[in-house]
């Protein structure tokens, strides 16, 4: 079923972006990310590359913490792939496109410097908060079961701090 749906994905990837199209593989990307942690196979990291790139720029800061959940699930293939998509996943969530002044001369736009560059800011604004998200999920969400003097059994604190381990690594994993 993985390699079927590769294979559609990237007969798709050529498809003309517009908001349509976007959503509905965002949605595909929505139901299909909680799926990557039960998966054996290393194709789901392709599949899961190919929908975040037809999704386009219609990331919301849910879909990004549930991404980043599903990445640091402690039963998640991480390989070599897991790697790749990891750094396509940080890629596109920090990812800002903005046209050079020169381009919009060309174009014969008349826009407004000031205008212009409010129109960058929203644009790195809505990026940098992205990865805030990931930053908040993985510092400041992150307690360490083991520091904490809650009486837990002694296996819940060790799944909380294996936890609180891979969203570490997870992090590292992202700027590395």
């Amino acid at each position: 079923m993985l390699k079927f749906m590769d294979l559609v994905l990237k007969d798709l990837k050529d498809l003309p972006q517009t908001a349509d199209t976007h959503s509905f593989f965002l949605e595909m990307l929505e139901n299909f990310v909680p799926y990557m942690p039960n998966c054996l196979y290393e194709e789901v990291f392709s599949v899961f590359d190919k929908l975040l790139h037809l999704s386009g720029d219609a990331l919301t800061e849910a879909i990004v913490k549930k991404t980043a959940l599903s990445m640091i699930d402690k039963y998640t293939a991480k390989g070599k792939h897991y790697k790749n998509s990891i750094s396509l996943f940080l890629k596109k969530i920090l990812e800002v496109k903005v046209r050079p002044r020169h381009d919009r001369i060309i174009s014969g736009q008349n826009m407004d410097v000031d205008e212009y560059g409010s129109e960058e800011q929203i644009s790195i604004q809505a990026k940098t908060n992205f990865f805030e998200v990931l930053c908040d999920l993985c510092f400041f969400e992150n307690i360490d079961s083991l520091q904490s003097e809650n009486g837990e059994e002694a296996k819940a604190q060790m799944e909380n701090h294996d936890m609180f381990i891979e969203k570490l690594q997870f992090f590292i994993d992202m700027i590395g």
